[in-house]
């Protein structure tokens, strides 16, 4: 299976491929064609277990001429985040060079929506698929997807597939309309013609007419029924014969399954399925290491050649699952057996484990009671699955591993009031976590003594207690004996000096924090790094290596899985007042709009007043004034709210001065200084890079203008100002909000 990102499953993402000898099943394809006919239609495949579902999808659209995003659901994807984290990747794969990253920001299905709604050209179609989705149970989720179908691009198209009703609110307008194409039980039902060929090509031995007729009476038209007996006839060449005994009920399906597919097998294949049967998904290394033995591969692929119900689920035919019919008999076998299935998880989570599928490998441990393995899968994961947003994996596996495990291991309580503080816990909850951590630090572990510091400033900078977080994050820069985490501390403490307004000491801890993170391949420091350091070079005017430092964190990260991460938010708000200051607001708004969920995901107030600062400058470039002053508002709150915001309250009134360029916003400004009128976008960006100390020459090579261009803006910036001199006019900037 391709290597991927530990919290993308690639086997999800996998377009079922059709098997040989197929039964072609062309009214339905007709029927599901009829997409196409009207725009934004959806595709409802609802019907019960073993219908068809995903076989009739999987020949449709290997069939048709549009690029297709297939995304297999599970129960896990009710954390909304882990959906569309899934569901952008195989949107982003199927639609290629035309979405960029684009969707990699998106964390709920309804931002999902809206950026598709934007990136999808009228003229290509394109269909999102979601299969199984009955095991959706959010309703975040569902008023997700009705506003993706309400939105959605008169070339995309939904299909979902499920094996009961979707509550979902849009159906019936989508019915009215005639936008709404519907495949049910009834017409997935196998006519007599329909089994004959399955019969057909599923057995050598001929069928007369009427036992087809008569099986596929008794099987009610049911594919998984007929494909079970097609099994047993090719097996025991009596048609006639099996006619009298076969019937659709659930109890004869686990009888024929324990007597015809188990039985028949040797003592060594038995125990295979039994013993994998705890698996959701195996391949031949996890095989060998749950049942201690070599050779799985070869047994699971002998399997899926005789049929014995196996799925494979890449093209190489390395991973598979089992029907689901199968699975279910196979563990309520399992239930009653003496299997030690306690052993069977252990091994299971040791090997995933090893192999850096952190999800998997916890179930398993769980399963196990593995409590020290378990524990130690959170503490080696937990890190990148806050850069991913994954908050509610991260709270479901410290709620499984409950209060008194967490609370025995100082590195638990540490990632658990992290996590909090990310989530929305109050500030005397993520406390009380960490003083827990303090207490259980051993004498000899100053290492975890850095890290509490390191993790009170984390929770003192999001809180606004700036200069709180600059003592702890020092003291952790002076404890820590391990050189990842120096590095950490040191860039974090860098980030408490940019809003403390050392811009200086902050871009010169970042240069150290870069050389020793890139040697060391440390990539998620190297990313928060860059970041700030380009809003460190921003500020400082140096505009030109503020570009292309925020271009080279939002680079690297590109095809990872921090692409979209909070950690790129700094970044992307360089990036979007860069283009507001060149005057191209769409540009601005690709990068800046983002960033106001990035900062409520941080749950930071810090990084939420720049993103809402920088939102409100792009509305006032879009003059759209009553909304940039409502943003200005909301930054001024999140202000008030921190105890000791650094220079925040600066930022806001130099943001709130460009917003309303002509008013006098300092009262200490003389009543007699008015601009006469107000500054173009050129004119002001000039005018942010006169406090710098490049010299005018310099100011016209960072705007990729000419020298006697930036003479032309700076005289009229004088004249607008009534000002002689630089000196006078960055003076009466201040004192009117511009800088």
């Amino acid at each position: 299976m391709e290597e991927a990102a530990p919290f993308i499953v690639p086997t999800k993402l996998a377009l079922p491929t059709p098997r040989g000898g197929r039964v072609e099943r062309s009214r339905l394809n007709q029927r599901l064609d009829g997409c196409f006919e009207q725009p934004a239609s959806v595709a409802l495949v609802c019907a019960p277990a073993g219908w068809g579902k995903s076989t009739l999808l999987s020949q449709w659209l290997n069939e048709i001429d549009a690029p297709v995003a297939w995304v297999q659901l599970d129960p896990a994807d009710n954390d909304e985040t882990r959906l569309c984290a899934h569901v952008a990747t195989a949107t982003s794969r199927a639609l290629g060079a035309r979405s960029g990253d684009v969707f990699t920001s998106a964390t709920t299905v309804s931002q999902f929506a809206d950026t598709l709604a934007a990136v999808l050209s009228p003229s290509a179609e394109f269909v999102l698929v979601l299969d199984d989705y009955h095991v959706i149970a959010n309703p975040e989720i569902h008023t997700g997807v009705d506003r993706l179908l309400k939105w959605m691009p008169a070339s995309g198209h939904l299909v979902v597939s499920t094996r009961m009703e979707p509550p979902l609110v849009s159906l019936s307008r989508l019915r009215v309309d005639g936008r709404l194409v519907e495949v049910r039980a009834d017409d997935l039902a196998f006519s007599d013609a329909e089994a004959d060929q399955l019969l057909s090509e599923a057995i050598s031995v001929p069928v007369a007419a009427d036992v087809v007729s008569g099986i596929n009476a008794r099987a009610e038209g049911w594919g998984a029924g007929l494909y079970l007996a097609a099994l047993s006839i090719g097996r025991d060449g009596d048609a006639d014969d099996y006619l009298t005994q076969f019937a659709g009920d659930t109890r004869l399906v686990a009888d024929y399954l324990r007597s015809e597919l188990i039985d028949g097998q040797t003592a060594e294949v038995r125990e295979l399925l039994m013993s994998i049967a705890v698996l959701d998904e195996f391949c031949g290394g996890l095989c060998d290491a749950v049942l201690e033995t070599t050779g799985s591969a070869k047994r699971l692929r002998e399997l899926e050649r005789d049929n014995l119900l196996l799925v494979p689920l890449d093209e190489r035919s390395e991973w598979y699952r089992f029907h689901h019919l199968l699975l279910e008999w196979l563990r309520d076998e399992l239930s009653v057996s003496d299997i030690d299935t306690v052993e069977l998880h252990r091994r299971a989570a040791v090997w995933l484990h090893a192999s850096c599928t952190p999800e998997a490998a916890f179930d398993h441990a769980h399963a196990a009671s593995e409590v020290d393995l378990a524990a130690s899968i959170v503490v080696e994961n937990w890190g990148q699955a806050v850069a991913a947003g994954r908050w509610a994996l991260l709270n479901d596996w410290f709620d499984r591993l409950g209060n008194d495990v967490v609370s025995s291991r100082p590195r638990l309580c540490l990632a658990r009031a992290r996590v909090g503080l990310n989530s929305g816990e109050s500030p005397a909850w993520v406390t009380a976590w960490m003083d827990r951590a303090r207490e259980v630090i051993g004498d000899d572990e100053p290492e975890l003594l850095a890290e509490v510091h390191r993790n009170l400033g984390i929770q003192l900078r999001m809180q606004g207690e700036m200069s709180a977080a600059q003592q702890h994050l020092e003291a952790a820069v002076e404890v820590h004996t391990d050189g990842d985490k120096l590095v950490e501390s040191q860039s974090l403490l860098a980030a408490v000096l940019f809003y403390q307004g050392d811009l200086k000491e902050a871009g010169r801890l970042l240069e150290v924090v870069l050389e020793t993170a890139t040697v060391e391949d440390n990539h998620l420091t190297v990313l928060f790094a860059l970041s700030f350091q380009s809003a460190v070079l921003y500020e400082r005017g140096l505009r030109i290596q503020a570009k292309e430092t925020a271009e080279n964190a939002l680079g690297s990260a590109d095809g990872t899985t921090l692409d979209g991460s909070p950690t790129l938010l700094w970044a992307r708000l360089v990036l979007g007042h860069l283009w507001l200051d060149d005057g191209d607001v769409d540009q601005a708004a690709a990068e800046i709009e983002p960033t106001l969920e990035m900062s409520r995901l941080m749950n930071a107030r810090g990084a939420a007043t720049l993103a809402l600062v920088a939102a409100a400058r792009l509305e006032a470039a879009r003059r759209h004034k009553v909304q940039a002053q409502a943003l200005l508002g909301e930054a001024d709150e999140l202000v008030v709210s921190m105890t000791d915001p650094g220079r925040l309250p600066e930022l806001v009134a130099v943001a709130r001065g460009q917003t309303l360029r002509g008013e006098r916003r300092d009262p200490h400004t003389p009543d007699n200084v008015v601009i006469v009128e107000d500054l173009t976008d050129r004119e002001l960006a000039v005018l942010r890079l006169l406090p710098s100390d490049l010299t005018g020459r310099e100011i016209s090579a960072e705007l990729y203008v000419s020298h006697n261009t930036t003479k032309g803006h700076l005289k009229a910036i004088y004249r607008k100002l009534g000002v002689s001199s630089r000196d006078q006019c960055v003076a009466r900037a201040r004192g009117l909000g511009l800088l």
